[in-house]
């Protein structure tokens, strides 16, 4: 395959739950590239070791952090993975889009997964 013909996927961060959600994802990752026909690229991995279903603490926190960061370190993309547990989808997005909107003011709310929004 010519290089040119790889798609590039960027994302510089991805925040995950736990150790072992950072480890099946690097997996996934490193399979995906192996088959030359996408290039993912993350520049870290953040760990929230584990988000209670009232507490979401750590994930405000963690983006606040970021949110410091972005233009110093050159952001350009921050992935969230999270699991459901007992949430259903839509309890547990709009969490995390209130958690979004509380350190990213200019953000719209978060409705769907698998979309890319800009900040």
């Amino acid at each position: 395959m010519i290089e040119s013909e790889v798609s590039r996927i960027v994302a510089n961060v991805i925040i995950v739950e736990s150790q072992d959600d950072a480890a099946f994802l690097r997996a996934i990752i490193e399979h995906i590239n192996e088959s030359n026909h996408l290039t993912i690229t993350i520049v870290e991995f953040y760990i929230l070791d584990g988000i209670e279903r009232e507490n979401y603490r750590s994930l405000e926190q963690r983006l606040k952090r970021l949110n410091n960061t972005l233009l110093k370190d050159d952001i350009q993309k921050i992935g969230i993975v999270l699991d459901l547990d007992e949430q259903t989808r839509q309890e547990r997005l709009a969490v995390v889009s209130q958690c979004i909107q509380r350190v990213f003011r200019e953000a719209v709310r978060i409705d769907d997964t698998q979309k890319l929004f800009q900040l």
